[in-house]
């Protein structure tokens, strides 16, 4: 990010979930897989720049 924090630290950040879902499946949970080509409704994308996901 802009303000120096690690990306991972941002719970609503969709790069950290990936990251964090890797993690997780590494010590052997079975984790689905984000969908990242689905596509967002103007809902989502509303909401996702007040809770600092775009």
């Amino acid at each position: 990010t802009n303000k120096g924090e690690p990306i991972i630290l941002n719970e609503h950040s969709l790069a950290a979930q990936a990251f964090n879902n890797i993690a997780r499946r590494i010590l052997g949970e079975e984790v689905p897989v984000i969908n990242f080509d689905e596509e967002m409704s103007l809902w989502n994308k509303i909401k996702g720049m007040f809770s600092g996901r775009s």
